[in-house]
């Protein structure tokens, strides 16, 4: 495990890209283009003024097809962006100083582009058939990692969260996502979004950075250890352990070593900051999931004037943009609000409308969840007869391209770790998938951590 730092950013749509490519390769087709469009769309913008603010906003440096063309349009945005004159000279000198101006053929393809025009006048025509086969593009990219996804040995598409009936409902985590993980204080929320981290990292091999605002790296790495190895973490703190202990913990640890987990605890950590941390992340380690420990904690980093509300609605559509623009997806925890323990009746069952601060969250959230643990609130016996005693509820309350529905774990207070209700079901398995993707009406508004035995009460 290391903790959080990186310094460069990779463009997310670079192994879309590839994947495109070796579409086209494999079948022996074009992709869509129109090379001579871009180019006519960058020689009238170094020609007339009028044709820069005609599609400044339509387009972006990733809609072109050519890698130079890309580069180019960049250094226009640049100087677009500072004001500065857009010509011939000055794109040029914008190119130099990037280093990139033989990379995209010198001055003399600069000043070939603006000869291939007559007139600017249907630039912005033009710009929108660009953004068209960018568009069709990326119709056919997607396609492809469907069909390559469908076609692999687990036909899991997404991240899986080593859940069998959670990733039997959800596919695992999808790219792009935004999924809120919300209950009450003392319910469990860090703790199975560490155990969904381990089982990635460990089960799956996959890269994940958690972002952690209310512990220190120290502690959940102490609870880590504590739920690989199944020693108590007071006793891992006071090291009081006997011989066998010892080896056990000498043989657990080490799949947590060779694990790509990268932590994080920059206290009142900023959007801004987190966003540029996770770039970096994603260029050094291609990290595949981002955790956020809690929503409430982070800073939006602007002036909201006291306005708790309009911020959290902000850090909500940024964590969402976040997930976009990497193309991964990123789970945030949240507090719920005390209108849960305020309901009347037996059920504490948590609703949408108890998300803290925001309604935003509930916006933004491809997945809502909830943790609920009916013996935290003394109940013995869930609605069909069986037995609460460690056993927590899942509720999936929103989930915006798939079913919702309610699921099972089981909760091991003394170790603060979850599993699968079955024994020996502790990760995804391609048979289930194969017996049929399960179905529930959906509960998105129908009417949560836990205490454990150990000395730390909040999961």
């Amino acid at each position: 495990m290391e903790e959080a730092a990186s310094k460069t950013r990779q463009k997310p749509t670079q192994s879309r890209e590839n994947n495109l490519t070796r579409s086209f390769l494999e079948h022996g087709k074009v992709p869509p283009q129109a090379i001579e469009l871009e180019e006519a769309v960058l020689g009238a913008m170094m020609l007339e003024k009028d044709a820069v603010s005609a599609v400044i906003d339509i387009l972006s440096p990733a809609v072109f097809y050519k890698e130079s063309h890309q580069k180019i349009y960049g250094a226009i945005q640049q100087l677009f962006g500072k004001s500065e004159p857009i010509d011939i000279l000055t794109v040029t000198n914008e190119l130099k100083s990037s280093g990139d101006l033989e990379i995209v053929g010198g001055p003399y393809y600069i000043t070939s582009l603006t000869s291939r025009i007559a007139s600017a006048a249907n630039v912005e025509y033009h710009a929108r058939i660009i953004l068209q086969k960018h568009i069709q593009r990326e119709l056919i990219s997607i396609s492809s990692e469907i069909i390559a996804a469908r076609d692999s040995d687990t036909h899991l598409v997404g991240i899986p969260t080593g859940f069998t009936e959670l990733d039997r409902i959800t596919n695992g985590w999808q790219r792009s996502d935004l999924i809120i993980l919300a209950a009450r204080p003392s319910m469990g929320k860090t703790a199975l979004a560490l155990t969904m981290a381990r089982n990635m990292a460990v089960d799956f091999k996959k890269s994940v950075a958690i972002f952690s605002l209310e512990m220190s790296a120290v502690q959940l790495v102490t609870r880590l250890i504590a739920s690989e190895s199944e020693i108590r973490s007071d006793k891992l703190k006071r090291g009081d352990l006997a011989g066998h202990e010892w080896q056990k913990l000498d043989s657990k640890i080490q799949q947590l070593i060779e694990a790509n987990i990268f932590i994080d605890d920059t206290p009142a950590l900023t959007i801004f900051e987190l966003r540029a941390k996770c770039r970096r992340l994603k260029q050094q380690h291609n990290i595949e999931m981002v955790f956020v420990d809690y929503l409430q904690l982070m800073s939006g980093g602007g002036d909201n004037r006291g306005n708790r509300e309009q911020e959290i609605s902000q850090i909500s559509r940024s964590l969402k943009a976040l997930a976009k623009e990497l193309n991964i997806p990123v789970l945030a925890l949240s507090q719920l609000s005390r209108a849960v323990e305020n309901r009347p009746g037996q059920t504490k069952r948590p609703i949408l409308s108890d998300l803290r601060e925001s309604g935003a969250i509930e916006q933004d959230a491809d997945l809502v969840l909830f943790i609920y643990r009916p013996e935290y609130y003394k109940l013995d016996q869930f609605d069909d007869g069986t037995s609460t005693h460690r056993v927590a509820e899942l509720i999936i309350a929103k989930h915006r391209n798939g079913a919702v529905g309610d699921l099972r774990l089981k909760f091991i207070d003394t170790f603060a770790k979850f599993e699968d209700m079955v024994d020996g079901a502790k990760a995804f398995s391609a048979d289930d998938v194969r017996a049929g993707i399960t179905t529930f009406q959906s509960k998105m508004n129908d009417d949560t951590d836990i205490e454990s035995d150990d000395s730390e009460p909040n999961y």
